[in-house]
């Protein structure tokens, strides 16, 4: 008879232990990635084909994939799929925490982190170039280049040199008035915009950039005291009348050709032969036709335009940083570079910095934040500048990750190290996981373990009845 009261009170301890545990399920159905607790049980020893009632086992988190919801909020992110992200506090920045919940903020010291003041870990950029501050008022181009190992973020802008141009060169030697000077760095930024977006999409290619220079023999013999040129580039004629002398009439044909957006050309008034130049490495100009007094004479290029990848990117870099400094102005670019971490390994983590002026990147504050595959950007304008990448790492075995509340982990012998694995997981932005606690399920089970509470309950009435009624027949 005591048996069954022993059985109905360990029943009744078991599913108050249940209808705790789900309670805690329901509390946080709106919880930021929590990861319902499940509740099992196990029938005690038999003797004589009789059993002693059960008992409940160990809690088990169920780490199944919540739901992904949109918020919109820049500081949010969520993982799909296995992973979790690094937290670091700094009363204990050796012991880190582990956990799903993405809705993280800006912290007063600028970091990326959590509303409980923990530091959001990430792979922290190496930033070389020059700080960009408010003397470089135009923004020129920006590229992020992924070559397999690293992923590097270029931002280039320049100051105010428009004002400042002057001429260069000498009449029939590279003569540029300062509009034509301006001319070609426009030339020069396009250049260099077009050479960083094939660099982007091919980091693998790499050619040696060289500059175009090509010959037209225009010779310095005049016929019927006429001395007319015509040549054609790219399909635009240009003509030069007879002008006072065959020496004049030279110098100012070559000052025509170096208003061209991009060439430069110099004539040698005693052969009469006229180089032209391209002021662009890599960039291609085509000579149609050439003639004097509609007589056709000879061209040709003695030096091809190539270039490609990184080698074109720098050459031309090179060009407009001279050309703009010549007409006194500055330019500067601003490198960020993260080495991705490596796959089926422990990542070397630090803290995430959001303030780009402490950065060394840009004096001004950002616009908002982008995310592109793991990469953290903060956007000035059409500028992007990265300041770090989120690694999710993996468990061996996550039922053995000691929870700490506030939907953080801890790891334990048996959890294993935290390990990143390619592929394994996508974080997302502006997205949050939802709780995989499921109400409706949540509440089917409260009701059966407590009606399973109130059937133990009356066990015990009943044994204890049974009891009485021994004691009363002894009596």
């Amino acid at each position: 008879m005591n048996n069954s009261m022993y059985t109905a009170t360990f029943g009744l301890n078991n599913f108050q232990k249940a209808i705790d545990v789900e309670s805690h399920n329901v509390a946080n159905v709106n919880t930021v990635a929590y990861k319902e607790n499940e509740v099992s049980f196990s029938d005690v020893m038999y003797q004589q084909n009789l059993g002693y009632g059960g008992y409940m086992n160990e809690t088990q988190k169920l780490y199944d994939q919540g739901g992904i919801k949109a918020t919109g909020i820049d500081y949010d992110f969520a993982i799909n799929g296995g992973g979790f992200f690094t937290l670091s506090s700094e009363s204990k920045p050796d012991e880190p925490y582990y956990t799903r919940a993405g809705n993280f903020n800006r912290g007063i010291d600028g970091h990326l982190g959590t509303t409980d003041g923990f530091s959001v870990m990430g792979v922290a950029p190496v930033v070389t170039g020059e700080a960009i501050t408010s003397e470089y008022d135009e923004f020129v181009a920006h590229s992020t280049v992924d070559d397999g190992t690293t992923v590097t973020a270029l931002n280039t802008y320049v100051s105010e040199y428009k004002s400042t141009a002057i001429d260069t060169g000498a009449s029939g030697s590279n003569f540029k008035t300062s509009s034509s000077n301006n001319q070609d760095i426009e030339a020069l930024k396009l250049a260099y915009r077009t050479a960083l977006i094939a660099y982007t999409n091919d980091p693998s290619t790499s050619e040696t950039a060289v500059k175009q220079k090509s010959v037209i023999e225009l010779g310095t013999t005049m016929s019927d005291g006429k001395f007319d040129i015509k040549v054609n580039i790219d399909g635009y004629s240009y003509v030069q009348p007879f002008d006072t002398s065959v020496e004049n009439t030279l110098n100012l044909f070559s000052d025509q050709l170096s208003a061209i957006s991009g060439i430069t050309t110099s004539v040698d008034t005693t052969t009469g032969t006229l180089t032209l130049d391209s002021v662009v490495s890599g960039k291609k100009f085509t000579i149609i036709s050439s003639e004097v007094n509609e007589i056709v004479v000879s061209n040709e290029t003695t030096t091809l335009a190539t270039g490609a990848g990184k080698p074109l990117v720098d050459t031309v870099y090179a060009e407009l940083k001279s050309l703009v400094e010549a007409m006194g102005g500055k330019i500067a670019t601003s490198q960020t570079q993260v080495t991705k971490a490596t796959t089926m390994t422990t990542p070397t983590l630090s803290k995430i910095n959001l303030n780009m002026e402490s950065l060394g990147v840009h004096e001004d504050k950002y616009e908002k934040i982008e995310f592109e595959d793991g990469n953290i950007f903060l956007v000035n304008g059409d500028a992007k500048f990265l300041v770090g990448q989120l690694v999710p790492v993996i468990f061996n075995n996550n039922q053995s990750l000691n929870p700490e509340g506030d939907n953080m982990y801890t790891t334990t012998s048996e959890s294993g190290v935290p390990i990143y694995v390619e592929g394994a997981s996508e974080i997302r932005n502006n997205m949050l996981e939802l709780s995989t606690s499921d109400l409706g399920v949540t509440l089917v089970n409260l009701m059966a373990f407590q009606k399973a509470f109130e059937a133990n309950s009356k066990a015990i009435v009943t044994s204890d009845e049974f009891l009485q009624t021994a004691i009363n027949l002894k009596k």
